[in-house]
């Protein structure tokens, strides 16, 4: 396999160089659908977020994925503001959310499979699009995705999720991009996994999200573990689904089970999470409080690198058979 670096906003990089990633960001999303449920699902004053990327970087922070994927909120313009005005490396992603970030009448919700390939493809190749509404978009930016992003619902594999299941596995295989996957409760994560590797992705192209919050058998996650996918643990300062506590037990349980190098770290943040929009806990809350917890715990300095550098960077590299 040739690996090829990680695809940002601004280009294609070398990890090496790299000091911190945080795998599961949303930096900025638009007003729509999502937002008119929850408003913590709009986060859009780029002056804030360049405060709060600032700080990031400050912190020792170096690269940041805005996990929300074409026509559901990204703005893909503001994404290369902030890259270029911070220094902070951002990797974009294409791809599809679960259907409640769309508008009923959205174009997505009638795309079919090869529609959306090629729409995932021209992202990842030629630049991302532009717009979030109704219509297919038409005008994009020259910055191009780095990562495909899919959802599952808690129902599963569903007619409504297969064709775009079917358009994120050759799009990834196409261009060696990994494939983020949006876990809910209930989901069967084996059902995912089995659908994509079943279709010639390798294991460790994917990353499954949302784990520590939805699925708390200990060993359903070790059992994930050994299947070869990434686990993202993204409950950080979460506190409305559990403590800090009890997130550090189970990253601790995975390390001594031996699964160190399947785990990754990141906030999830939205506008309710974020300090520059009078948030709870920050961009930065790993540095500040989550990893100095870790360490406390007897979690060695080149553990905690295997968790925020060593892992993303693999789990993010571009890589084709």
């Amino acid at each position: 396999m040739m690996e090829m670096g990680i695809q940002t906003v601004l280009g294609q990089i070398d990890p090496k160089n790299l000091k911190h990633i945080q795998p599961h960001e949303h930096l900025m999303i638009e007003a729509g659908n999502a937002s008119a449920v929850n408003p913590a699902l709009c986060i859009d004053d780029i002056e804030k977020t360049i405060k709060e990327v600032d700080e990031f970087q400050a912190n020792g922070g170096s690269l940041i994925v805005d996990a929300q994927p074409v026509g559901a909120g990204r703005v893909a313009s503001s994404l290369v503001e902030i890259s270029k005005k911070t220094g902070v490396h951002i990797v974009a992603s294409t791809g599809f959310h679960k259907s409640m970030f769309y508008w009923p009448e959205h174009w997505i919700h009638a795309c079919s499979s090869d529609q959306l390939y090629q729409l995932f493809l021209d992202e990842l190749q030629q630049g991302m699009y532009r717009g979030n509404q109704f219509s297919l978009p038409i005008a994009r930016v020259k910055a191009k995705a780095g990562m495909i992003k899919t959802a599952v619902g808690a129902d599963g594999l569903t007619d409504y999720y297969i064709p775009k299941f079917e358009a994120a596995v050759e799009a990834a295989k196409e261009t060696g991009a990994p494939i983020m996957v949006h876990i809910e409760k209930g989901s069967d994560p084996f059902e995912v996994i089995q659908f994509i590797t079943g279709r010639g992705v390798p294991a460790s192209r994917v990353i499954l999200c949302h784990l520590d919050r939805t699925h708390h058998d200990y060993r359903l996650h070790e059992q994930i573990a050994e299947a070869g996918v990434y686990l993202e643990y993204d409950t950080i300062g979460r506190f409305n689904y559990h403590d800090d506590e009890t997130e550090a037990h189970l990253i601790l349980h995975m390390i001594n089970k031996g699964h160190l190098n399947s785990l990754l770290l990141s906030l999830d943040t939205t506008r309710a999470r974020l300090l520059t929009y009078d948030g709870e806990i920050g961009l930065s809350y790993l540095f500040t409080s989550f990893l100095p917890r870790l360490k406390k715990l007897g979690v060695p300095h080149e553990s905690l690198k295997t968790l925020t550098l060593r892992n993303p960077s693999s789990a993010l590299s571009m890589i084709k058979n």
